[in-house]
């Protein structure tokens, strides 16, 4: 009875109805409008076969995340919390999106742009992941992210696209743990590297310009190597040296304030101090005395050994020193000064020096000048002048000896008739005369050479006549012409002297080419 009442039920046309002219069936439907019209909840055990495996299944809302559907079509939303509200509306996400084989995004060309709700992508080892040309590939494209990422392994597979970009599309992407570059390749391009941190590197190439807008501090730095030339719009700044490549022992150092120095080979060669002065080989100043005061020179050169000192030369044409004041000046002012001391202390003893003067007053038109030598008493520091050269050459002696050395010749001149004035302009020959001689003066230069029109000279020749020997006609260059010679007394010696010694005198005047006047003079001194 229970199963026919439970049968009889199914007779009730609220539980089911059916429309034979339609053939449609209701299931508490009343009116049916489909083959089979449900009203209410269909509970089906394990599967729901339609048409072989295919058909269509229209619903307002399907719960979880259909996973398990062919042919369906998703958001990606996730996975539904619960399938009853307020957990159906509820979504969660995996952390990690796998990619286990080659995959091309390349979406419709209705749009250019496809997505996905994960933020992480895992692209296995050997494996490409390719975004085709023209479209976009959006991960995350709810920005929920996820925290707790589970640690990959492997070197993993490869992103391929033309373009990376920010998820809005509008910047760079931002590369979280940053980006390695394979030994070999680098960042190229025609934009630029704009860094807000630290650039870190172990070498770098620059093949063309490196602007730097701030401060650029190597705090390891310890070698600098460039090809070309290192230009710097404003100041270098090294704390104490810059040496040679491979020669550190030649530097250019600045060891305190105001000061520079060059070294080589370890030594200090030239200095430039705090008060302007340049030193070479010396690393302190003297204050030479000149006429009792002290001067600070600006230049100064040190030698350690005998003979080192300052040479001035030119290959291509004469070389020159030049002692400049300024342009006017009054008569008798002092232009310039070479002075020679002996090192003593703080203030060297002056010995002597020589002195430029001037002897007109004013600029262009003043140039007279005069030099005058100097030496020091003994045991004075101030010299005293000793001889002036006079604006129109001439010469004045002051004070004191004046000597000239003669040429000794233990010989007679008949025996060697060339008197050099290569050894001066005295001559004595201490052996006694046998004979005649003509004395040919002459030197190494050539008296022809050295005498212009006009200039005149003194030879001295001493002798010892012994009865025999006179000299009546004298030559000069080895030629006997072109000499008219004039005697004291009106004629030239015609003997010998018995004793003593003769002093023959030859005043010898250029009055044209090889020619000459001779005034000649014989004395014997018994």
């Amino acid at each position: 009875m229970t199963r026919a009442r439970e049968l009889g039920k199914l007779a009730n046309k609220n539980s089911l109805t059916a429309d034979n002219t339609n053939n449609f069936v209701g299931i508490g439907s009343t009116q049916p409008d489909a083959r089979l019209d449900v009203d209410g909840t269909v509970l089906v055990g394990t599967a729901i076969t339609i048409g072989g495996a295919s058909g269509i299944v229209s619903a307002t809302a399907f719960y979880g995340d259909g996973s398990n559907l062919d042919g369906v079509a998703s958001a990606g939303l996730g996975t539904a919390l619960a399938e009853t509200q307020p957990g159906s509306v509820i979504y969660y996400t995996d952390s990690v999106l796998g990619i286990g084989s080659t995959v091309v995004v390349d979406p419709p060309t209705s749009t250019n742009v496809a997505y996905t709700q994960y933020s992480e992508i895992s692209v296995d080892e050997n494996v490409d992941f390719i975004v085709a040309e023209g479209d976009d590939f959006v991960p995350d494209i709810l920005g929920i992210g996820t925290v707790g990422i589970t640690t990959l392994t492997g070197i993993g597979g490869r992103i391929r696209a033309g373009t990376f970009t920010n998820k809005a599309g509008t910047g760079a992407p931002q590369l979280t743990f940053g980006a390695e570059i394979p030994v070999g390749y680098g960042l190229t391009g025609a934009g630029g590297i704009n860094v807000g941190g630290a650039i870190t590197a172990a070498s770098g190439n620059f093949t063309g310009a490196v602007t730097v807008g701030g401060v650029l501090t190597y705090d390891d730095v310890t070698n600098v190597d460039s090809i070309g030339i290192i230009t710097a719009r404003s100041n270098v700044s090294i704390a104490d040296s810059i040496i040679h490549t491979g020669d550190t022992d030649t530097s250019i150092r600045f060891p305190s304030a105001g000061t520079f120095t060059v070294s080589t080979n370890g030594s200090e060669a030239i200095r430039v101090d705090s008060s302007g002065r340049l030193l070479v080989a010396t690393t302190s100043s003297i204050s030479p005395n000149i006429n009792g005061i002290g001067y600070a020179n600006l230049l100064q050169v040190q030698g350690g050994a005998t003979g080192e000192g300052v040479s001035i030369a030119n290959t291509a044409d004469f070389a020159r020193i030049n002692m400049v004041r300024k342009a006017d000046v009054a008569t008798n002012t002092e232009l310039g000064t070479i002075s020679f001391s002996q090192a003593s202390g703080i203030h060297p003893l002056e010995r002597a020096r020589v002195s430029c003067f001037s002897e007109t007053t004013g600029g262009e038109g003043g140039r007279g000048g005069n030099l005058r030598f100097y030496t020091s008493a003994d045991g004075s520091y101030q010299p005293a002048e000793r001889l002036r050269i006079t604006n129109n050459g001439g010469v004045h002696f002051n004070n004191a000896e004046l000597i000239e050395r003669v040429s000794i010749i233990a010989n007679k001149l008949s025996a060697v008739p060339n008197v050099s004035l290569d050894n001066g302009m005295v001559h004595y020959y201490t052996n006694n005369e046998t004979t005649t001689a003509t004395p040919n003066i002459i030197s190494t230069t050539g008296i022809n050479t050295s005498m212009a029109v006009g200039d005149t000279m003194s030879v001295t020749i001493m002798s010892k006549p012994n009865n025999a020997g006179y000299f009546p006609k004298v030559s000069i260059d080895g030629v006997a012409t072109g000499i008219t010679t004039y005697w004291s007394g009106g004629s030239a010696p015609s003997s010998a002297e018995s004793s003593g010694v003769d002093v023959n005198v030859y005043q010898i005047i250029k009055t044209a080419n090889a020619t000459y006047d001779v005034i000649a003079n014989t004395s014997n001194f018994a």
